[in-house]
């Protein structure tokens, strides 16, 4: 038994290793925790990258269908049933010097007799050659990892 300085009887601890094995203890809770939250913090950013991969080429597509509406209104497509497509390369980012393919294709549907159609977008500027003929756009993006979008139109001049 062991004294303090007024007298007292206290027993001695034995705290041989306590406080060695409590800091190996919690070191390894924290470096679990980190390791949990970077396998967290990476797999969210791929997530991330793929749905902007994805947004890249449906706004590919939609490019497409843009660019088949300027040909309309320049007269580069003729009233016939279906004209042989284009193709629109375009470049990503993240794959470098790598080019892919938006594949649009238009299509004479028929004339529209003076009454709109709902869900069409009419161009307002139809002129009076080709008033009231109506076309189908058809666009495919084909992108990186098997990325796909198609977008299809009906558009009125």
């Amino acid at each position: 038994m062991a004294g303090d300085r007024i007298g007292r009887a206290h027993k001695k601890q034995v705290e041989r290793g306590v406080a060695l094995i409590s800091v190996l203890v919690i070191s390894i809770i924290v470096l679990l925790a980190i390791g949990g939250l970077y396998i967290l913090l990476t797999r969210m950013f791929e997530s991330g990258q793929t749905i902007r991969t994805y947004t890249s080429v449906k706004d590919s597509a939609k490019g497409g269908v843009e660019m088949a509406i300027i040909r309309i209104r320049s007269d580069d497509v003729s009233p016939t049933h279906c004209t042989q497509g284009f193709v629109v390369p375009f470049r990503l980012v993240q794959t470098g010097d790598q080019t892919f393919d938006t594949r649009v294709s238009v299509c004479f549907v028929g004339q529209v007799a003076g009454y709109g159609i709902a869900g069409v977008a009419y161009s307002g500027m139809g002129g009076a050659t080709q008033s009231g003929y109506m076309y189908r756009i058809v666009s495919e993006a084909i992108g990186p990892q098997g990325s796909f979008s198609r977008v299809e139109a009906v558009y009125i001049r």
